[in-house]
């Protein structure tokens, strides 16, 4: 749980779910479960501190040094690019740090893209039906 909170980058975050997309079978499952922005003071500070920084809204820095990011559901929604979604819903969760702090599930099935053939040396392979 929590991975794509470990990337702040907006680009980063949509490399990502492209090589997912890429190296899963149309039809495969993708999960995502992580964390919201959270609306309390001490959140709304650490994210306007690391906005400057940043210039990404909901990035934040532990006093450990580790650099997190939390999202807005929106986002979260429209990154999954090329995946229909099934569900999505909000939950509530426990930090490490033992902070309460909004958080998502989601889950998504990839689209049947269109099957393209592959070139191996000169001659045309196809990609047999899955």
């Amino acid at each position: 749980m929590a991975l794509i909170t470990c990337i702040i980058s907006d680009d980063a975050l949509k490399q990502l779910i492209a090589e997912i997309r890429r190296t899963l079978r149309p039809g495969g499952f993708l999960y995502i479960g992580d964390f919201l922005l959270n609306t309390d003071e001490r959140n709304i500070a650490r994210y306007e501190q690391a906005f400057a920084d940043t210039g990404v809204y909901g990035a934040f820095t532990l006093p450990e040094g580790a650099a997190l990011r939390h999202f807005r559901a929106e986002f979260i929604r429209e990154l999954p690019e090329g995946f229909s979604e099934k569900h999505f819903s909000e939950e509530s969760y426990v930090t490490m740090n033992g902070h309460a702090s909004r958080g998502f599930t989601w889950l998504g099935l990839k689209l049947q893209g269109k099957k393209t053939p592959r070139k191996r040396g000169t001659e045309e392979v196809r990609r047999a039906p899955l």
